[in-house]
């Protein structure tokens, strides 16, 4: 058994806030350009430091953050990825509304004249409009997971 010291202790620890640190800066580069494909202000996504993604080297700010105890921002930044998230899925049930309003009217005008005499098609397309959970459990979560695994693969 091979014992550690104190220094490869401090040395594996100062791999791992390494690795966080790069981890975080990619979270943070990867959803400022998520906003600027999407058209969105950088302050939509972090209110607190859309400065800072302005600036040349986001990279080094960050780090300057982290080495100046700057906490606050830091947590700032953690929060508004977990809003991404939750607002990533939130859009996922968007799309499908937004889809099923598209399409009710086109189903409503195909019924009237006459090309669908299934009412039970209608039915379930009004009942998807009007029910989240059922969006949820019947569309989002089979299309995202089969979509997420197949990029998932890829990348």
């Amino acid at each position: 058994m091979v014992m550690k010291t104190k220094q490869d202790k401090k040395n594996k620890s100062t791999a791992v806030t390494a690795a966080i640190i790069d981890g975080l800066i990619n979270l943070v580069m990867g959803q400022k350009r998520f906003a600027e494909e999407m058209g969105f202000s950088l302050n939509r996504i972090f209110p607190q430091a859309e400065t800072m993604l302005q600036q040349e080297n986001i990279a080094e700010q960050i780090k300057q953050w982290l080495d100046d105890d700057n906490d606050s921002v830091v947590r700032q930044m953690f929060e508004a990825l977990v809003k991404h998230q939750l607002a990533l899925m939130a859009s996922i049930d968007g799309v499908v509304l937004h889809t099923l309003n598209e399409l009710l009217p086109r189903s409503n005008k195909t019924l009237l004249k006459g090309l669908l005499t299934n009412s039970e098609s209608k039915n379930h397309l009004q009942e998807l409009k009007n029910n989240q959970r059922l969006r949820y459990q019947k569309l989002i979560v089979p299309g995202f997971v089969k979509h997420y695994m197949r990029v998932r693969e890829i990348l």
